[in-house]
Parts: C-alpha cells; sequence; structure tokens
C-alpha cells in the first residue's frame, strides 16, 4: 500500500469508529441488535401514566378556555398597538405643526433651568 491508501484508510477507519462510539453514547440503541437496553424500556414505562377520563375533559376545558383567554388577549394587543399608531400619527403631525422658533425658546428654558439649580445648590449649602 502507499502513503495516499493507507492515509484513506486510517481516516475512514477513524470516522466509522467515532460514529459507533457517539451512537452507543447518544443513541441509547445496542447497535448489534437495534433493541433499547433495559434499562431505559424500564424509565420509559415509568414515566407513562394513565389519565382518568374525567381529567382528560377536564383538562380539554382547560385548553378550550386558554385558547379562548388567547384569542382575547391577541385581540387586546392589536387593539393597543392601533391605539399607539394612532397616538404617534398625531405626536407626528403636532410636531409638524410647531413653529420653527420653538427650539430657541426650548434652548432658552433649559439655559434658565441650569441658573435655577445652581442657585437652589447654593441655598442648600448654606444650612
Amino acid at each position: 500500500m502507499n502513503k495516499k491508501q493507507l492515509g484513506s484508510l486510517l481516516g475512514a477507519a477513524t470516522i466509522t469508529g467515532l460514529v459507533v462510539i457517539m451512537l452507543l453514547l447518544l443513541g441509547g440503541h445496542d447497535v448489534a441488535t437495534g433493541t433499547e437496553p433495559a434499562t431505559t424500556s424500564a424509565a420509559d414505562s415509568a414515566s407513562a401514566q394513565v389519565v382518568p377520563l374525567e381529567s382528560y375533559n377536564q383538562l380539554q376545558d382547560e385548553n378550550a378556555q386558554l385558547q379562548q383567554n388567547m384569542r382575547v388577549m391577541l385581540l387586546r394587543e392589536a387593539q393597543y398597538q392601533a391605539q399607539l399608531n394612532l397616538a404617534n400619527q398625531r405626536l407626528q403631525r403636532q410636531g409638524q405643526a410647531v413653529p420653527s422658533d420653538r427650539q430657541s425658546f426650548v434652548g432658552e428654558g433649559f439655559e434658565n433651568e441650569g441658573l435655577e439649580h445652581e442657585g437652589l445648590e447654593h441655598e442648600a449649602g448654606d444650612f
């Protein structure tokens, strides 16, 4: 055999070995027989429960009520979103209707506010 064939054979054997190990560790099946081990089938039978018909009907009723509640919540959400969109549109229209000298007024208000706060700080320090 040449080196290329030997390398290919080694690579194929490595991949095959990894696949078999993964099947054994993660699959939970016996590769040779194709059946599940006895420990997993016992665990599966312990988790399977028989639900009485009355409980089943009660669960069906609860499920129907939950679905109805979900529909109501989705409807309310759609209504709230429509109200928010309408309010945002109104705010945008009002913002466009405000005169351009508004910015200078706001700027003056912030300057005066800063002076008032400085005066309050000095008064508070005098106590």
